[in-house]
């Protein structure tokens, strides 16, 4: 699909795929069917909240590779969220791989905790009388997003690649491990995650079914190449 540059941040480029246009328009049509303008202006200001937490993710993972000499070679926004390609080799160091992985999490952790505390200051402030409407939209779009960003942490977190949970977990497991067996066994718990989101289809609908699929595609691929790989000791 068609993807372009939408802007330079911090020396990397930001590149949009047309996936995720098309997503943002999906979000937005109940809204835009609504006829309601305070909905629809609410959506849009989420909207751009979410995809700004994505960035912020992703310009995590980036400037976690600049520290150890990793550049980044572009951000991509994308259907599936975002994408930091590096335009170097990782780091040999163990621990400087990790750190690189969990940045992108720490960010969106941080994300979460500012839109927390700006929306619960908000609320205060409408206690103490200033209570508008721009004010309820601020705090409804900040606690929005706050909660959004909350879910992204925990489903980043969990153990199934391509997400950082699993990422992260393989180096560890690789610490005891041969890294073919611990790439086996994150895929293993990878394939039960999926499961887990097909369950979780039943009461939040498409969404988790499109997830649930690619984890499993994902999982499966490794699992497939683990199989067909002899597991040896790597260094």
């Amino acid at each position: 699909m068609g993807k372009f540059t939408l802007v330079t941040i911090g020396g990397v480029p930001l590149v949009i795929d047309v996936s995720i246009i098309l997503l943002a328009a999906m979000w937005l049509l109940p809204d835009l069917q609504s006829g309601d303008p305070m909905r629809l202006a609410m959506a849009v200001l989420v909207l751009l909240g979410v995809l700004v937490s994505i960035v912020l993710h992703e310009l995590g993972h980036s400037y976690a590779g600049r520290m150890f000499g990793t550049e980044t070679d572009y951000i991509e926004l994308n259907g599936l969220g975002g994408l930091c390609v590096y335009a170097g080799a990782m780091p040999r160091q163990r621990w400087k791989r990790i750190v690189m992985i969990l940045a992108g999490p720490a960010m969106t952790l941080l994300a979460w905790r500012f839109c927390v505390s700006a929306s619960n200051m908000i609320e205060a402030a409408g206690d103490n009388g200033f209570n508008t409407p721009g004010i309820d939209m601020a705090y409804s779009v900040l606690w929005q997003v706050g909660s959004i960003n909350y879910y992204m942490l925990l489903f980043n977190l969990l153990p199934a690649f391509p997400l950082d949970g699993g990422r992260a977990l393989k180096e560890l497991l690789a610490i005891g491990l041969n890294p073919f067996k611990a790439n086996w066994i994150v895929a293993c718990l990878g394939m039960l995650v999926a499961a887990y989101c097909a369950v979780l289809g039943f009461e939040f609908g498409v969404w988790m079914y499109l997830m649930a699929a690619l984890l499993a595609m994902e999982n499966y691929r490794v699992l497939q190449t683990e199989s067909r790989t002899p597991w040896r000791r790597w260094n």
